[in-house]
């Protein structure tokens, strides 16, 4: 009997801290700043996480997190099996932070998406390789759905407070990086 009372104790301990389905689409994230070690040097990439970003994003009475410590976030990376964002994902390619989706960023060969804003506010898909025909399709009719979210609202209200990329820390974005990196194959 205490054997039995045990085992379902740990099985409802277990199903408790089993996140969401939309908890594990965040869970594994981070953003990427860029900086220059010194002027006219090249710039370095440095991984953040994403929580208090991707938490801003989320919440209305609080501002889009857009800068950290005093350089533009340049992209927004999670790691999922399946790498095709869903509806649960609009917010965060409203934020006009660059979404990038892989299975796995350590292999070239994974399945990969980036999603960034153009001039015009829509959804693109900047790269996306590696999908299975479902997964083309999925990211086709997310995109062809996109309407441009709340959420940019408040990213534009933070750059007009004064918050914005300063000329020293004009690295390219990560839309731009991944462009100059797909021509050149």
């Amino acid at each position: 009997m205490f054997r039995s009372a045990f085992a379902v104790m740990a099985s409802v301990c277990t199903l408790a801290v089993v996140p969401s389905a939309s908890a594990g689409n965040i869970a594994d994230c981070e953003v990427v700043i860029m900086a220059q070690i010194e002027e006219g040097a090249a710039a370095v990439a440095s991984f953040r996480d994403a929580t208090d970003v991707i938490a801003s994003i989320y919440d209305p009475e609080r501002p889009t997190v857009a800068v950290i410590d005093g350089h533009p976030i340049r992209g927004l990376l999670c790691t999922r099996k399946n790498p095709v964002p869903d509806a649960e994902d609009l917010p965060l390619i409203g934020s006009g932070i660059p979404l990038v989706i892989s299975a796995n960023f350590d292999s070239p060969d994974a399945p990969t998406v980036t999603i960034a804003l153009n001039e015009a506010r829509e959804a693109v898909a900047m790269m996306a390789v590696g999908l299975s025909d479902a997964q083309q399709d999925k990211l086709d009719a997310l995109l062809e759905s996109y309407e441009p979210q709340e959420v940019v609202n408040k990213v534009e209200d933070v750059e007009a407070e004064g918050v914005e990329a300063s000329p020293e820390d004009d690295a390219a974005p990560l839309d731009e990086t991944v462009d100059s990196a797909t021509s050149e194959e």
